[in-house]
C-alpha cells in the first residue's frame, strides 16, 4: 500500500546541493543507497501518485496499451459511425461492433498481404485494385 522511492541523486550517481538539509531532514545519514521515501497510498491523491508509479517500464507499457485501445475506440465512434448510430439491442450493437472490428482486422491484413506493413492501421487506400479495362 505504499509507494517506494529512491533519492535520484544516489539512484543516477551526481550530486545534489541540498542532500545534507534532506538527511537532516529525515534524520538519517547519507549511504551509498541513498534516501528512502515511502508514500502511502491512502493517504495522497490516486491520481497522482497510481499504484504503478509512473515513468517506470510497467508504467509506460500500460500505457501504450491504453492508447493503443483510445484509438480503437475513436475509430469506431468516427470511422464506422458508431457516435451516431440509431441501434437498439445490446444484441445488435454487439453485432454491428463485432462487425465492424472485423473490416478492421481485415483491413489490416489486407495491408500486410500487400507489403505495406507501416498502413496496416489505415482504413483508406488498403488494397489497390486491379483495373480490368
Amino acid at each position: 500500500g505504499r509507494l517506494k522511492y529512491r533519492c535520484p541523486a544516489a539512484a543516477y550517481g551526481f550530486t545534489c546541493a541540498g542532500q545534507p538539509r534532506c538527511y537532516r531532514a529525515a534524520g538519517t545519514q547519507a549511504g551509498a543507497y541513498g534516501r528512502i521515501v515511502r508514500i502511502a497510498l491512502a493517504d495522497q491523491d490516486r491520481r497522482i501518485f497510481t499504484p504503478t508509479p509512473h515513468s517506470s517500464p510497467s508504467w509506460k507499457r500500460s500505457y501504450r496499451r491504453r492508447s493503443a485501445l483510445e484509438r480503437i475506440y475513436s475509430r469506431l465512434d468516427n470511422d464506422f459511425g458508431f457516435e451516431r448510430h440509431f441501434l437498439r439491442g445490446r444484441s445488435r450493437v454487439t453485432a454491428r461492433v463485432g462487425l465492424a472490428l472485423t473490416v478492421m482486422m481485415a483491413l489490416a491484413l489486407a495491408q500486410a498481404r500487400a507489403g505495406r506493413r507501416q498502413r496496416m492501421r489505415s482504413l483508406v487506400g488498403a488494397v489497390p485494385y486491379a483495373h480490368t479495362g
